[in-house]
């Protein structure tokens, strides 16, 4: 798109269209989309690589250590 400026879709659906008016059926596809920065796009990565589940269970040791559990 630009230097370091990205489109992220999702909800990407195929969408059909019949022949009509002398044009041919033809097939498309609709999505949301949205631009985002490259540094955005690096910290979208970050979040989705961290482990809820890890990161619940270090929390609960931490509380268990410390007595509170």
């Amino acid at each position: 798109m630009a230097p370091n400026l990205y489109i992220q879709r999702r909800n990407i659906e195929q969408q059909e269209h019949e022949e009509r008016d002398g044009m041919a059926a033809y097939t498309d596809y609709v999505c949301e989309s949205r631009e985002i920065t490259e540094s955005e796009y690096e910290m979208l990565k970050s979040i989705e690589e961290i482990s809820t589940e890890k990161a619940i269970d270090e929390y609960t040791l931490q509380l268990m250590e410390g007595g509170i559990l």
